[in-house]
């Protein structure tokens, strides 16, 4: 089925109107969006039952126990970066059905905003799309962000590829061996003071 668009009066697919970037996000968003906050004392606690779980083990952190991790974040992790922050959204492992399902460490120049995302091992494939494309979305509306730019390795590559069918990211390219891990793999969209450009 074709339709006529009022503006051009080219013939406009249904498909393309339905994978239209807004119409996608609304269709992600049609229920709830996930909450993006600035982490508290309180999701510590949180954090603390993610390590336990192996959600950060890419960093090989030593064996710690909770006093030590609480320390450990509040001197190491929180000072490291310009912002912290939790995203929250709808998961069964929750008795109220939303709760914390990842840690956004972000480093911010003033105008590149670099977010790096921590998913917990109870975030579902849901979760991450739903949680990555929220990020992303509010990022790129600040008005103190020129640019966001968001390195990826080939495991997670996938994720931010289609989260650029959103509309909130463009894949700009791949660097060879650009991390230690193998290859690096950039995204980036403008963000609302690099409109202005």
């Amino acid at each position: 089925m074709s339709v006529l668009n009022p503006i051009s009066e080219e013939k406009v697919t249904l498909k393309e109107v339905e994978t239209e970037p807004s119409l996608l996000r609304k269709r992600l968003f049609l229920r709830s969006k996930p909450t993006i906050r600035k982490m508290t004392a309180e999701d510590i606690a949180w954090l603390w039952a993610a390590y336990k779980m192996g959600s950060f083990s890419q960093y090989n952190l030593p064996e710690m126990n909770e006093s030590d991790f609480k320390k450990f974040v509040v001197m190491k992790v929180v000072p490291a970066f310009h912002e912290v922050d939790i995203i929250e959204d709808h998961n069964r492992a929750f008795s109220v059905k939303k709760g914390p399902v990842a840690l956004v460490t972000t480093g911010f120049d003033g105008w590149r905003l670099e977010p790096h995302v921590d998913w917990f091992k109870w975030a579902t494939p849901k979760n991450v799309l739903r949680g990555t494309v929220a990020y992303l979305q509010k990022s790129r509306w600040r008005k103190d962000v020129g640019v966001v730019v968001v390195r990826s390795l080939d495991e997670t590559k996938n994720v931010f590829d289609h989260a650029s069918k959103y509309g909130v990211t463009h894949r700009r390219g791949r660097i060879p061996h650009g991390d230690v891990r193998g290859d690096e793999y950039i995204f980036s969209m403008n963000g609302n003071k690099g409109r202005n450009k």
